[in-house]
Parts: structure tokens; C-alpha cells; sequence
């Protein structure tokens, strides 16, 4: 229909244009809004199917994250159940002295054992880089320790112990 109309207006143009120069201008000047009001038209079409588009994806998106959503919920306690699991610690006994650890336990997960206080600061004086938690049965926690973190026996408390290491630099 816009093509029609647009090669309507160019023949009449072309056989009118025999006329005077006045006429000439109202032609061009008609021939300019037209070619005006196509490109406005097309450009309007362009800008709708570009907004039902996002509407589209838009709803996908929500879809997606919809079904995403919907899958972790039904998987979440299963995967917190085995996360707490892996990372409690059994409380059984020291891996260094065998002693039982019944209320505090720290496990290293460099070493992959765990310790009672005394064994841990025996083992880990000298090895800063190692990664231990503190887990305490009394009140159910946990703890990450720096390397100069370790646990005071009679009180169960974190202390820093001032440590040296050497360093060799060729």
C-alpha cells in the first residue's frame, strides 16, 4: 500500500511537472512530506516490532528465572543438608595424641585431620599458610583462624601467639 501510494505520487509528478515553476514547488514540496511520512511510518513499524520483542524476551527472562528458581527450591535442602554435613566436624579424637575431643575440635583442611588445641598449636606454630577452622561443640560454632590464631585450652578462647618464620631470599 506504501509503495502504491509512492509510485502514484512520483507519476503524477512526472506528468504535472510539464507545468510552471510555482507548481513545480508544491510538487517537490508534496513529494517531501510523503517521502517524510513513509520514513515516519516505517520507522513507527521498526520501533513496534522492536518493542514486542522485549516484550518477549522479557517474559522468557521471567519464565527462565521462574523455572530456575522453582528447581532450587526443590533441591536446597538436600544440598544444605550435605553441605552442613561435610563441614561439621565428628568430634571424636585428635589426630596428633588421640585424645577425645569432646567440646572443641580444629580442623585444618590443608591437613585434613583434625586437632585438639594443645596438637594444633604444637602442628601449626610452624605452618602459617594452613587453613583451620575452630569448631566448638558448646555453643555450636565456628570459627576461621589466622595464622597466628590459636585456641587457649583452659578457656577455649582465640589468642594470638606472636610467631617467627624464616625467610630465605636468594
Amino acid at each position: 500500500m506504501k509503495v502504491t501510494f509512492s509510485l502514484h505520487l512520483k507519476s503524477s509528478i512526472s506528468v504535472l511537472s510539464k507545468g510552471s515553476s510555482a507548481l513545480q514547488e508544491q510538487l517537490d514540496s508534496i513529494e517531501k512530506e510523503a517521502f517524510l511520512m513513509v520514513t515516519a511510518i516505517q520507522e513507527q513499524e521498526v520501533n513496534e516490532i522492536n518493542s514486542n520483542e522485549e516484550i518477549v524476551s522479557e517474559t522468557q527472562w521471567k519464565k527462565r528465572t521462574l523455572n530456575v528458581n522453582e528447581q532450587w527450591e526443590k533441591c536446597r535442602e538436600s544440598y544444605w543438608k550435605t553441605r552442613t554435613e561435610s563441614d561439621c566436624p565428628i568430634f571424636r579424637t585428635c589426630a596428633a595424641c588421640s585424645d577425645v575431643t569432646d567440646e572443641a575440635v580444629i580442623r585444618c583442611t590443608t591437613c585434613k585431620k583434625e586437632f585438639c588445641a594443645d596438637c594444633d598449636s604444637k602442628v601449626h606454630i610452624s605452618q602459617p599458610f594452613h587453613c583451620r577452622s575452630y569448631y566448638s561443640k558448646i555453643d555450636l560454632s565456628s570459627t576461621k583462624l589466622l595464622p597466628i590464631d590459636f585456641i587457649d585450652n583452659s578457656k577455649g578462647d582465640i589468642i594470638a601467639k606472636g610467631t617467627f618464620y624464616s625467610v630465605f631470599v636468594k
